[in-house]
């Protein structure tokens, strides 16, 4: 199944129906979140934004299982470099979850900043591989939740 959206002059283009994988969310006892994972049980992964190395986003084809729902909004996985002051691993990836916000889909046209709010998602090894794959080394069943603004 496809998706049309109006191009302008040259009409509507199909663009593929975005899928992923839920997860569970997560909560912490006192969370400070005010996003989506202080709302919903759940979250529809549908890919990860590496951005040490472009920042596209790429769908991971073991996680297109279902369509993002009202109960399950999408969310990305974003890769970026850890940059400490210390010589300690220096420069180390590392990745969190954050929602998703299709090119232009804000007002300024830009994703929103965010950061962790006190949850976290997680889904089994299919999700976990993935991301292990990205980072180059072990993360565990979850991963925090970007999705707090202020």
């Amino acid at each position: 199944m496809t998706m049309t959206t109006p191009t302008g002059d040259a009409g509507p283009v199909a663009v593929p129906e975005i899928r992923g994988m839920r997860l569970n969310v997560y909560r912490a006892l006192h969370n400070c979140s005010n996003g989506i994972s202080a709302w919903f049980g759940q979250v529809t992964v549908i890919g990860i934004v590496d951005e040490t190395d472009g920042g596209k986003i790429t769908p991971v084809p073991d996680w297109r299982q279902s369509g993002p729902s009202d109960d399950a909004p999408p969310v990305v996985v974003v890769v970026r470099r850890r940059f400490r002051s210390v010589n300690t691993y220096p420069n180390e990836k590392h990745a969190f979850l954050r929602p998703f916000h299709p090119a232009g889909s804000t007002p300024d046209g830009h994703t929103p900043w965010y950061m962790h709010g006190g949850n976290d998602a997680g889904g089994g090894s299919l999700f976990t591989r993935a991301v292990e794959e990205v980072l180059g080394y072990p993360v565990g069943e979850v991963l925090p939740m970007h999705d707090r603004t202020a």
